[in-house]
C-alpha cells in the first residue's frame, strides 16, 4: 500500500489484521506517541499513533506534516539499497493524527545487553543519508 490509508481500520485490513489492538502497559513512548500490539498474519505487529499535541518531539521539531507517517506511506522504503530495511508497512490518517503500522522487530534490535554499538548507528545514519540523496537529490540535505 502506498499513500496514507483513509483510517486505521483500512490500514489494518490491507495488511490482514482483523484482531483488536492491545495497548502496551504504559503505552506512551518517550516522545508521547501511543503504542499497541497486534497479531498479523505473518507475526507480531506494532501500531504507533502520532498526535502533534501529545508528542513533544514533533512539537520541538515543528513536525506538523507527520514526516514519519509520510515516509512510511511513501514509495521510498522500496528504494532502499540491499541491506537496508525498515519495519514500517504503511500509515493512515487517525482522526487529527496519524498511525503507523510496523513489524515488531524488538527482539532483533538488541543483542541481549540492551546496548547497540555506536558504530552501527553511525553506519546506518550514513547509509540513510546516501539513500535519501540518491532518491531526493539536493532536497535531502
Amino acid at each position: 500500500m502506498t499513500g496514507l490509508a483513509s483510517n486505521v481500520e483500512t490500514l489494518l485490513l490491507a495488511h490482514g489484521v482483523t484482531a483488536p489492538e492491545t495497548p502496551f502497559a504504559g503505552s506512551v513512548g518517550y516522545s508521547g506517541a501511543a503504542f499497541a500490539a497486534l497479531n498479523g498474519p505473518d507475526g507480531p505487529l506494532i501500531l504507533k499513533r502520532l498526535r502533534y499535541d501529545a508528542d513533544w518531539l514533533m512539537r520541538l521539531t515543528r513536525d506538523t506534516s507527520y514526516r514519519e507517517a509520510q515516509f512510511a506511506a511513501s514509495p521510498l522504503p522500496a528504494c532502499l539499497p540491499d541491506g537496508v530495511a525498515v519495519p514500517t508497512l504503511g500509515a493512515s490518517f487517525d482522526g487529527a493524527g496519524r498511525a503507523i503500522l510496523m513489524r515488531d522487530i524488538g527482539t532483533w534490535l538488541l543483542d541481549g545487553t540492551g546496548i547497540v554499538p555506536e558504530a552501527h548507528g553511525r553506519r546506518g545514519a550514513a547509509r540513510a543519508r546516501r539513500t535519501a540523496r540518491g532518491v531526493l537529490g539536493d532536497a535531502a540535505g
